[in-house]
């Protein structure tokens, strides 16, 4: 039976990926692992970190340890990487993203609960949020190292949903990364998808129920289909 205007589910909750998406991290994520592989001897090829962004550490261990690991022990990469980005980011933190602020303040005059689910574990997220000042903007949060399954795996976004009390047809994620796309979509989420580093391919773009190039968009886009 198809959807009517009346049964149609309203968005009450949005939930938000938060490197990428809120924080512009990646590009910053990127360079490091360029400059850390460099002292090694090892160009990296930058597609293989893009593809990998939004998982968790153990999938991006895995992923560049099939493609370097002959050559660096890639876990202590790793760890070195995350700790000359947390040393710049005590210095200089990083810049939100395009339309967040707007948006948020719209999402709060307007009842909308919000999450934030990263695959980041709690730790780096109760800093990146101290840094900016996000700490009571969210009704929930939900980190990598609170969940077993991480994206492409809907976990994280179920869980988020069930912090804020809603069902998933009731919920939006933004998300810039292919696996947090492909992990709201499995979970039942409509999903837009807010393009960073990794340029949308033909999955992300079925997967997506909207591709839209900053954070300031969502607005009408939730005033559109809240209106049907």
């Amino acid at each position: 039976m198809p959807e009517t205007k009346c049964n149609l589910p309203v968005i009450k909750g949005v939930i938000f990926d938060m490197d990428g998406t809120i924080l512009d991290t990646e590009s910053l994520s990127l360079g490091f692992w360029i400059e850390t592989l460099k002292k090694y001897g090892i160009e990296l090829d930058k597609n293989i970190v893009i593809s990998l962004m939004g998982t968790s550490k153990k999938a991006i261990i895995d992923g560049m340890n099939q493609r370097y690991g002959d050559r660096v022990d890639i876990e202590k990469v790793y760890e070195e990487k995350n700790e000359a980005m947390l040393e710049y980011m005590e210095k200089q933190a990083p810049d939100v993203k395009k339309g967040y602020y707007e948006l948020k303040k719209y999402l709060d005059d307007n009842g909308y609960k919000t999450a934030i689910a990263t695959a980041t574990v709690k730790d780096k997220v109760a800093l990146r949020m101290k840094f900016l000042k996000l700490d009571e903007d969210f009704d929930f949060v939900v980190c990598g190292s609170d969940i077993k399954n991480s994206k492409p795996d809907p976990e994280i976004f179920l869980k988020a949903a069930e912090g804020i009390g809603l069902k998933p047809e009731e919920c939006v994620v933004l998300e810039d990364s292919k696996a947090g796309v492909t992990a709201a979509y499995r979970g039942g989420f409509k999903c837009i998808n807010i393009p960073d580093l990794k340029i949308p391919d033909d999955d992300m773009k079925h997967m997506a129920d909207a591709e839209l190039e900053s954070l300031d968009k969502v607005v009408e886009y939730l005033e559109k289909i809240n209106r049907r």
